[in-house]
Formats: structure tokens, C-alpha cells, sequence
């Protein structure tokens, strides 16, 4: 089987022994096996789903000394800031 995306494997199955090589599956737990090539690509879209807003907001925030920076002069500057990004990638 394949992956596009290990870290979406090892976030439904945080504590199995998932192995992966160059995007290839490699081993798999035993109580695993079942597990089909649509079962792997589902999980992916799960995953995507569930934190793909997360990268999308780091890279749009501002550094955390602009960040610091802001609530030092005017906390309501950074809320509002920090809002407008959380508002332009919401949770799943």
C-alpha cells in the first residue's frame, strides 16, 4: 500500500508500529492487516481535514515578537489579528 501522507497514519494509530519507506507501507501491526488501500486513502482525507488548517494559520500569523510586540502596545491589535487568521482557516 501506499501513503501521500505517513503523519496521517501515525495520528489515527498513534501507538501501533506503522513503518513507512518513500511513501511505501512497510509493515503494519497484525490486528492492521485488515486495512485496504481506500482505508489508507480515507484516513488521509480524515486527517486533512481534522489539521489542515494548521500549517495554513502558522505560516499567516505574525512572528512571536511582532505577536509580543502587540500585546505589549495594545492587546485588543493582537486578539483581532490573531482572530482574522483564525477566522480565514477555521477548524475542520
Amino acid at each position: 500500500m501506499k501513503t501521500n501522507n505517513p503523519q496521517a497514519l501515525y495520528w489515527k494509530f498513534p501507538l501501533e508500529g506503522i513503518s513507512t519507506r518513500g511513501g511505501e507501507i512497510t509493515s503494519l501491526p497484525s490486528e492492521m492487516q485488515h486495512l485496504a488501500q481506500a482505508d489508507v486513502d480515507a484516513i488521509e482525507v480524515e486527517h486533512e481535514k481534522a489539521t489542515g488548517h494548521i500549517a495554513k494559520r502558522v505560516a499567516e500569523y505574525p512572528s512571536v515578537t511582532d505577536q509580543l510586540d502587540m500585546i505589549y502596545k495594545d492587546i485588543t491589535v493582537w486578539q483581532k489579528t490573531i482572530k482574522a487568521v483564525k477566522d480565514k482557516y477555521p477548524k475542520g
